[in-house]
């Protein structure tokens, strides 16, 4: 990836991400604290279910988490686990790394456990837009197809996650004026991050 002319100063990672960006619209005290100062921020459990499924499907090394390989036997396969794609963007380096990919037919899978998927909220989905736009700068073509596929799981009485109910999967696509109307935060975000750098004097100078 050619180096971006624009990082004047070292920021907190050498790249934007979709959680960095909405950390950063939600809490622009709690990103400094996280990016600047290096606080771990809680893991709740459907974050680690995540977390465990993602490295389950990439390693292909079983667990002793029924739960776990209950998802990862019934989950939808994709020919790429744990994509990573990283572009430049207007001099703006962004990353993300897609749950599963087909290259070939250009489709998105994304894996979510929780409790309030519905299709309305997959077609808003930022993160999902987010994925489309790595896709089109990386291909020069927007996706074909996004697929979010959803276990639903609640809280049992002993405070354990547990799934509730089959997998469900909602198909949705991006246009191109999706991702425009998220290059202006996409933008905004990378600015302000700098300034913070500078306001707070974080890192040195790439000149």
């Amino acid at each position: 990836m050619k180096k971006s002319k624009q990082l004047k100063i070292n920021t907190p990672r050498p790249y934007l991400s979709y959680s960095q960006l909405v950390l950063w619209e939600r809490d622009k005290e709690l990103y400094r604290r996280v990016y600047f100062d290096g606080i771990k921020q809680p893991e709740n459990q459907y974050l680690k279910v995540g977390k465990d499924l993602a490295t389950r499907l990439e390693t292909g090394i079983e667990t002793d988490n029924k739960m776990i390989e209950y998802l990862a036997l019934f989950m939808p396969k994709y020919p790429k686990i744990e994509f990573e794609i990283m572009v430049n963007w207007e001099e703006i380096p962004v990353l993300g790394k897609l749950d599963g990919f087909d290259i070939r037919h250009r489709i998105i899978g994304e894996f979510k456990t929780g409790k309030n998927w519905s299709q309305s909220r997959v077609d808003k989905s930022d993160q999902l837009t987010f994925y489309a736009m790595l896709v089109w700068l990386k291909y020069k073509k927007l996706p074909l197809g996004i697929r979010l596929h959803w276990a639903k799981t609640e809280i049992d009485e002993n405070g354990r996650l547990q799934i509730n109910g089959d997998i469900k999967t909602f198909k949705t696509i991006r246009t191109l004026s999706d991702i425009i109307l998220l290059r202006g935060r996409i933008v905004e975000c990378w600015k302000s991050i700098q300034e913070m750098c500078r306001k707070y004097n974080y890192g040195k100078s790439n000149t």
